[in-house]
């Protein structure tokens, strides 16, 4: 939060300096708009590198995040929600496996819990 908060001060300064953007991005190119696919790959690859991670896709963010919803317990319809799928069916069939999971999950706890 801290950087995304020294961000918004930046982007602030910026659009002193270049004008009001012409949308309500957080991260935009330095004239207000979308930022190229290659150029954000260069960050995460520069990023990752400087931390010794392996750099995953954008669409592995977009998969850890789901994943991390449903392991913090959202429901299926909340993953749905935040990200954006105009279905359940499609949020369900993509993720069935991360809830088989914690369903394996939950019935372990249960049988402890039962057991203690």
């Amino acid at each position: 939060m801290t950087i995304l908060r020294q961000w918004r001060a930046e982007h602030a300064r910026r659009i002193i300096y270049f004008g009001k953007p012409r949308n309500n991005l957080v991260f935009a190119s330095e004239h207000g708009g979308h930022l190229s696919n290659g150029t954000i790959k260069g960050w995460n690859k520069k990023i990752a590198e400087s931390k010794g991670l392996r750099a995953i896709s954008l669409h592995g963010f977009r998969h850890t995040h789901a994943s991390l919803c449903f392991e913090a317990g959202l429901t299926m319809q909340d993953v749905k929600e935040r990200l954006g799928h105009s279905s359940i069916s499609t949020t369900m069939d993509i993720y069935t496996h991360v809830t088989n999971d914690r369903k394996e999950e939950s019935v372990q706890q249960l049988a402890k819990f039962m057991w203690a």
